[in-house]
Order: structure tokens, then sequence, then C-alpha cells
């Protein structure tokens, strides 16, 4: 497996929007990402050597959990 995984945060080294990872291409080296413009869905291909993992941290959910 390469650096990159379906599902990771990422942005491009250069600046710009936080992608989600939807499909690795290893023998390539293309990670797909999306992203949203306002409303619009945004797909592109880039090359892994262009991205950088985003520290995405979930929110706990626990405080959300009903307590009974």
């Amino acid at each position: 497996m390469g650096q990159f995984q379906k599902g990771d945060i990422v942005e491009l080294k250069s600046t710009g929007p936080k992608m989600t990872i939807t499909a690795v291409d290893d023998s390539s080296g293309e990670a797909t990402c999306v992203w949203f413009e306002g409303k619009e869905r945004q797909e592109a291909t880039f090359d892994v050597a262009t991205l950088r993992r985003v520290n995405h941290q979930r929110p706990d959910l626990r405080m959300y959990a009903r307590r009974g």
C-alpha cells in the first residue's frame, strides 16, 4: 500500500481546499480526490507527489451520546 489510501483528507502542497481521496492507483502514482466549491462537487486526479495529508480530527461523538 502507498502513502495514501481511500478516505484520507489531503490538500495540494501548493495550498488549496481540503479534499477526500476516493481512489488511489499505486501503479500510476495518482489519487482521485473530491471536494466542494460551495454546493458544487468537484473531482480531479492528482500525482500523489503534489499532495500532503491534512491532520483531520474527528469530533468526539461521545459528547452527543444519550446518557441513560
